[in-house]
């Protein structure tokens, strides 16, 4: 469930930074409307830490809460442009992944 909620957390939290008009302005992307409200991206990343919470799972929220501030970090850290070329190759390794088998 840990890295489940970590992988859960992760995708949220690059939606809402591929969504932020403030990095893309900055980065000289053009700005898209999102097709789901950004309170929805806050909530989908928070509610992993919320039932691991509720659940009085201690030490897998520590190790979630962890986990989400250093990858966020990591992901500010990057250019916007830099996270779009990493993420079409990660997309492109899945699916020729996904076709071997």
């Amino acid at each position: 469930m840990l890295y489940l909620g970590i992988l859960v957390s992760l995708t949220a939290i690059l939606w809402l930074a591929w969504h932020d008009p403030k990095r893309r302005r900055t980065s000289g992307l053009n700005e898209i409307n999102p097709t789901v409200p950004r309170y929805i991206g806050w909530i989908v990343f928070l509610s992993p830490g919320f039932l691991l919470a509720a659940a009085g799972q201690t030490a897998p929220f520590v190790i979630w809460f962890a986990a989400v501030v250093t990858l966020g970090w990591l992901l500010v850290a990057i250019s916007p442009m830099i996270h779009l070329n990493v993420t079409r190759q990660l997309v492109a390794l899945i699916l020729n992944i996904s076709r071997k088998f």
